[in-house]
């Protein structure tokens, strides 16, 4: 069966292939793919939107019975995201300082400071 695998390069430049058969290739060539970023692995629980993978048609490469195209990553406005990397690190670091905001309360850590001092072993 021949099948046509979409790539495309994640925050910290690995790469990723979805595999897909050959009959999904008109609608994809024409409407893109919508993938769910928490699906991503190492973007899980960093953000619950999708995006959308659109083949570069000039990148097709053929492989035996597959067809390989390199991706283009649109955010849900149907907007190019030219820096994937930029954006996604962005992301994270909202998600970190949310999540820091809500687990690191200042006073907390002042009342729950241990004060550690070496003991003289003889």
């Amino acid at each position: 069966m021949k099948t046509i695998v979409l790539e495309y390069f994640d925050v910290y430049g690995k790469k990723h292939c979805i595999k897909l058969p050959e009959l999904a290739k008109e609608k994809i060539l024409n409407y893109g793919l919508k993938i769910d970023a928490s699906d991503v692995l190492g973007l899980i629980f960093v953000c619950d939107t999708e995006f959308t993978l659109r083949p570069v048609a000039h990148s097709v490469r053929q492989y035996e019975n597959k067809e390989v195209y390199l991706c283009r990553v649109y955010d849900e406005q149907n907007r190019l995201l030219d820096n994937f990397k930029e954006f996604w690190m962005n992301k994270i670091q909202d998600e970190i300082k949310r999540l820091g905001d809500f687990f690191i309360d200042e006073n907390m850590l002042k009342k729950r400071s241990v004060i550690i001092q070496p003991i003289n072993v003889r």
